[in-house]
């Protein structure tokens, strides 16, 4: 559907590289043009304060018809002092459809259920929630892979670490 390289060395505009041009805009506080996670590699890459910085796709038709066989993976580097940040948008009470939690300083001990897990949510609907432990300053490769049985896979480096049972498509009201 979309792939979001996240390397442009300036903002608004979060290119998709897929062919179906879901390009989405950088939204508060993201510095983008900043050293990924290959030393000695021309290719940038954003930082998101955990808070306030995401990037908005949109309610593109083929994002709204996703109920599962997808994939969402980043790379993310574990720097303090913010607890997690949400992948493709942030939370909110009110948000419909999926998003996928990755703590970037985990244990921080802020009272935050985000601290210390990854989760793929489908809001409104089940989390899935699996412990992990980043080190600060450590380039992660994570991904949660949701399959047709609406189960989630968690994998961090390529290793899969937990497969987690659903019980319901990631947005079982499409409009």
């Amino acid at each position: 559907i979309g792939y979001w390289r996240l390397g442009e060395s300036t903002g608004p505009v979060a290119f998709d590289a897929s062919p179906n041009n879901l390009h989405g805009t950088y939204v508060g506080n993201v510095g983008p043009g900043l050293p990924g996670a290959i030393a000695a590699d021309s290719n940038s890459a954003a930082h998101f304060d955990g808070i306030s910085g995401y990037v908005n796709v949109g309610a593109h038709a083929a994002l709204n018809q996703l109920t599962n066989d997808f994939t969402i993976e980043a790379w993310v580097k574990g720097k303090g002092p913010i607890a997690s940040t949400w992948l493709p948008a942030p939370p909110m009470p009110e948000a419909s459809g999926f998003g996928f939690s990755v703590p970037v300083d985990p244990g921080l001990g802020t009272g935050s259920p985000y601290d210390s897990v990854l989760r793929f949510t489908t809001f409104g609907v089940q989390d899935y929630d699996h412990p992990v432990e980043f080190a600060v300053g450590d380039w992660v490769h994570v991904a949660a892979v949701f399959d047709s049985s609406n189960d989630v896979t968690f994998y961090i480096n390529g290793e899969n670490v937990a497969t987690i049972a659903g019980t319901s498509p990631a947005r079982a009201n499409l409009q």
